[in-house]
């Protein structure tokens, strides 16, 4: 046999190679999807709103994607938006934000997502969030003792509470989450951010991709500006404790069982079926004549876990809390028939 010529080899693998480069996902992704470190944490194309971490080069986490599927929602929006002009012409609120995410399939709807409310109570989620991610690194945190004393700067007295902190005694961090979350207790949320740097809740938000809005009109008393966001904002933090995608799977699992032990009843949980696990927060302020009252909150729904969201303003704080109740009823039913 004669040896076969160089270039003989060459025209054969030539094209093999250049096959095999093609398909390489390696080599694909290093040329068409390498990550722009400058780029945003949250990017919005077509009906996909998609949530990463802050990108440190090499690694992009995801937090959260948003599907706006306005057909396969529409039945169940079509009945939220009658039952809202119902209590619209009644004048049972001043403005309402809901949002709703189909956690099986990804799908969400949100009506007046552009509305901004203060969160109140709903911060404390954020916080419990800032000390579990320490915790992740820094375990001792959770058994760190701080004593209560009882401070003035805590300027919004809660109207809806059930145990608080007892003067001069110690608290273990893990202690302090408790109260917060469970008894939504004020004294114990304050205690836990006098420990920790104020940037910490702005770090996060950014990390979310959740808008820095201060307002002073919505609440003129209430010592200069406050934080004000829409309800798709703060279904994000909701978002990736579902997710595990902030925390770590452990401290997750920590948070989202924390908010099962919620001892707020009288809201999303007060007409849907007794037994269904729900990790919630609600928010309540009342000033200068005008209420808020807000609930979030996973619904573990058998085969249909969903994650809602209602923003409400306006003049009585118990009819705001059955709006809300309403609303859950309406969303739940409609889920659970899709079982």
């Amino acid at each position: 046999m004669k040896p076969v010529p160089l270039y003989i080899f060459i025209l054969i693998f030539l094209p093999v190679c250049s096959v095999a480069v093609l398909f390489d996902p390696l080599h694909f992704w290093s040329k068409s999807h390498q990550l722009d470190i400058n780029q945003q944490n949250v990017v919005t194309k077509d009906e996909v709103e998609i949530g990463r971490e802050i990108d440190t080069g090499l690694v992009h986490p995801l937090l959260f994607v948003d599907v706006k599927d306005s057909k396969a929602l529409a039945p169940m929006q079509n009945k939220i938006n009658s039952y809202l002009e119902q209590k619209n012409r009644e004048g049972i609120f001043t403005s309402v934000s809901i949002y709703l995410n189909d956690l099986t399939t990804g799908n969400h709807i949100d009506i007046n997502p552009d509305e901004l409310y203060d969160p109140a109570s709903l911060m404390k989620v954020p916080c419990l969030i800032i000390y579990l991610k320490e915790a992740e690194t820094n375990p001792d945190l959770l058994k760190r003792k701080y004593i209560f004393k009882p401070d003035s700067k805590n300027l919004y007295a809660a109207t809806i509470k059930d145990q608080t902190l007892v003067k001069g005694k110690s608290y273990t961090v893990d202690e302090l989450l408790y109260y917060m979350i469970a008894y939504s207790d004020n004294e114990a949320f304050w205690l836990l951010c006098d420990n920790i740097d104020n940037i910490k809740f702005e770090n996060l938000n950014k990390e979310f991709g959740i808008p820095k809005n201060l307002d002073k009109i919505i609440h003129p008393n209430g010592g200069g500006q406050n934080f004000v966001a829409g309800v798709s904002s703060i279904a994000r933090y909701f978002s990736v404790l579902y997710n595990s995608s902030y925390l770590n799977k452990k401290m997750s699992l920590y948070a989202l069982n924390l908010l099962t032990h919620s001892k707020y009843k009288e809201g999303m949980l007060k007409e849907i079926d007794q037994g269904v696990k729900v990790a919630h927060k609600f928010g309540e302020r009342i000033e200068v004549g005008q209420a808020e009252f807000h609930e979030f909150g996973i619904v573990y729904l058998k085969n249909r876990p969903y994650l809602l969201g209602v923003m409400t303003r306006g003049k009585q704080l118990s009819q705001l809390q059955s709006l809300v109740c309403d609303v859950s009823k309406i969303i739940f039913d409609d889920m659970k028939g899709k079982q």
